[in-house]
């Protein structure tokens, strides 16, 4: 996540900041053997002692030593330091992240820190972060985000997605009024160059396309003052919960044409939660692995990994939603869709449309191509699926050197796989990166710079695409799809619909 810009289902209700009781939550009570909420840890030792935990010196060894005498001997020095890190973060976390939605996003990254020092680090950065994404907000507010309600009014939300780049999220930001915006605190050069409202891939396509027209999205970048990351306002996805039988078949019939322009763009990870069902259509709400030279020169659709996006839905997934005479759950309902002769129809008609398309406009479409990789800076690759980051970050906690090793391999491979050529000097700063962002609990983040052919982790340059160059690779591309048609298409996706 992947991070999505997906409907917020959260209700919204707030609790105290100093309160926060969540005694309910299993996930909660799970961690946290000694009391009910974190008020009651509060009143039962007292302020400095809750603060005194999360110090390694005397201090905190005498106030587990209370926690002990009160609780009978029954909690550990560790757990104890996670109950007190919840009672600092709620504290001082700003109110309009107060939700509980939030907390028990919170109270789960700390129930995975091994150590005090990681739960430490963890309180740190996390209001760290908050803080400075309301000084960005606070300097964009009003000429970006929402020009008419004061800024004391939102709320912020935890999406769920992947934790990056020391800690750093998705965010849904809801004003007063109810509008909603994505805050996603990276560049958003991919995504826009490939589903922007102007001069995208998929907007210029609306332009030759009169049938079959995908939507698109409004983004914002910004740098603030001072600091060379870049972060950007997103405009909301909002997902429809209903269509009717004449809707579906004009979706798939988009999600035709989107299949063949993933594979023109070079765009891969377009899984079941980065492609949202609105009214408008598929929308790709994560777009930052396109223009990828390994997705274009692969032998297959199926690279793109749209086809989850078809076959797999789950009853809170983006890529879902309803009829109104079939309450069943959506997972019921749609995972067979590909199987209904009609709704398979219109996604083939839909990629033979964008296919012609391309052969009509071969020439502007290879300029369109080319351009837009000759300008983009960066885009996101990734050599290893987060699954498999997510699972190594957990054995990180157990074994770090063993987990370390075991990770550089796989990433090293993962690039040999897809085509990138690794640099061997350049071993020892992956491993010294994997080990920081596994400490931290950050899901590991490479980019591809088509200008340059390079790809980077951390700053440094640690390998290179090792395929035919950028605009040879595009003509190849393009040659290939219209070489194979609407047979290959068909064929490639056909073996998966099978197989469900």
């Amino acid at each position: 996540m992947s991070g999505r810009a997906a409907k917020s289902r959260d209700s919204g209700s707030r609790i105290p900041a100093a309160v926060g009781q969540r005694a309910s939550n299993p996930r909660h009570d799970e961690t946290q053997p000694l009391v009910e909420s974190v008020l009651q840890l509060h009143r039962l030792i007292g302020n400095r002692a809750t603060a005194a935990l999360l110090r390694p010196d005397a201090g905190g060894a005498a106030a587990h030593a209370r926690i002990q005498r009160v609780s009978g001997g029954t909690v550990s020095k560790t757990d104890a330091a996670r109950k007190a890190a919840e009672n600092k973060i709620i504290k001082e976390l700003p109110i309009q992240y107060s939700s509980e939605k939030n907390l028990n996003k919170i109270t789960s990254l700390l129930s995975q820190a091994p150590t005090i020092k990681e739960i430490n680090r963890i309180v740190k950065q996390l209001l760290a972060n908050a803080k400075e994404v309301l000084k960005r907000l606070a300097a964009d507010w009003k000429t970006v985000v929402e020009q008419k309600e004061d800024l004391s009014g939102i709320r912020i939300d935890f999406t769920g997605s992947d934790f990056h780049n020391n800690g750093q999220q998705v965010l849904i930001i809801t004003a007063p009024s109810g509008r909603k915006t994505v805050y996603k605190p990276r560049s958003t050069e991919p995504d826009n160059a490939l589903t922007g409202n102007s001069g995208s891939v998929i907007s210029e396509f609306n332009k030759l396309n009169s049938k079959t027209k995908l939507p698109t999205m409004e983004f914002t970048e910004k740098t603030a003052k001072g600091s060379a990351e870049p972060y950007a306002y997103v405009e909301f996805g909002n997902q429809t919960d209903e269509k009717n039988k004449k809707q579906i078949v004009t979706y798939y019939r988009q999600m035709g044409a989107l299949a063949v322009i993933a594979k023109l763009t070079g765009t891969d990870d377009l899984h079941q939660d980065n492609i949202m069902a609105t009214k408008t259509g598929p929308l790709v709400i994560d777009g930052e692995t396109a223009f990828l030279p390994h997705v274009m020169a692969a032998g297959s659709y199926i690279d793109t990994t749209i086809a989850p996006a078809l076959t797999q839905f789950y009853d809170d997934s983006t890529n879902g939603f309803r009829t109104k005479d079939n309450p069943q759950a959506i997972q019921t309902i749609r995972s067979k869709d590909m199987l209904t002769p009609s709704y398979k129809k219109a996604f083939f008609e839909g990629a033979e449309q964008t296919i012609k398309l391309i052969r009509k406009n071969k020439a502007a479409v290879t300029n369109l191509i080319l351009g837009k990789m000759k300008a983009l800076s960066n885009a996101r690759l990734v050599p290893l699926q987060t699954s498999e980051f997510l699972e190594l970050i957990t054995q990180y906690g157990r074994d770090p050197d063993t987990t370390v090793k075991k990770a550089s391999s796989r990433v090293v491979a993962g690039l040999k796989f897809k085509g990138y050529a690794f640099d061997g000097s350049k071993n020892q700063d992956l491993k010294t990166y994997l080990r920081q962002d596994f400490a931290r609990q950050d899901v590991p983040i490479f980019h591809y710079h088509p200008t340059s052919n390079e790809v980077e982790y951390h700053g440094v340059v640690i390998g290179s695409y090792g395929g035919d160059a950028i605009p040879v690779l595009v003509g190849k591309n393009i040659d290939w799809i219209l070489t194979r048609g609407i047979k290959g298409f068909k064929a490639d996706f056909q073996a998966e619909f099978d197989a469900q």
